[in-house]
């Protein structure tokens, strides 16, 4: 594994290939379970705020994980860390 692939450095790279893993299906409303939902975007939303066309809340790929708002980048790369620690051990 190649730890500077943009999947690892660039935000939203990663971003993209987070939602690819935990949403292979696309958005996934962690609230109500629909996948009938509209990515929100503009000045006035946050990066990756996803809305249930269903019950109307709002979320994005980390709401129901502790990385909370938390740079996705940053939190692959940690991951990735860990794991390669774990192996060379």
């Amino acid at each position: 594994m190649d730890i500077n692939a943009p999947r690892y450095t660039e935000e939203t790279v990663a971003h993209e290939h987070l939602e690819s893993l935990n949403w292979p299906d696309g958005p996934f409303c962690p609230h109500c379970g629909s996948f009938n939902s509209t990515r929100l975007g503009g000045t006035h939303h946050r990066k990756g705020l996803v809305q249930c066309n269903d019950c109307r809340q709002q979320y994005t790929l980390t709401v129901p994980t502790s990385a909370g708002q938390g740079a996705s980048a940053i939190w692959l790369e940690a991951a990735q860390a860990w794991v390669c620690e774990a192996w060379a051990a």
